[in-house]
């Protein structure tokens, strides 16, 4: 009787040692794929977190970049030269054909 005894405990120990020893198997196998999670959430952070300042991203490329506003009044012109304005191109040189400094040619 006492053998039987003996031999259920004994039993009963490896279960148990089986038991702790999967469940120990188990939580490691969390605690490193909570590992790999924390440290694709630093990645991503990190990614989101970036900006043209700490980046090779220009500043124009910004995504937050601040827009300014015109405040200049609408005048309901076209752009580009305006009818009656006196053209201001530079005259030819008479001997070599180059464009000479600063006299304006008188329009016909």
């Amino acid at each position: 009787m006492m053998e039987k005894r003996a031999i259920r405990a004994e039993k009963q120990r490896d279960i148990a040692l089986e038991k702790v020893t999967s469940q120990r198997r188990e939580l490691y196998k969390v605690k490193t794929e909570l590992d790999d999670e924390k440290q694709k959430v630093q990645k991503l952070t990190a990614q989101i977190n970036r900006n043209y300042e700490n980046s090779s991203i220009p500043s124009s490329k910004s995504i937050a970049r601040k827009k300014i506003s015109n405040s200049r009044e609408k005048t309901g012109r076209k752009p580009g030269g305006q009818p009656g304005h006196r053209g201001g191109q530079k005259e030819t040189h008479p001997d070599k054909g180059n464009l000479s400094s600063g006299t304006r040619r008188s329009t016909p």
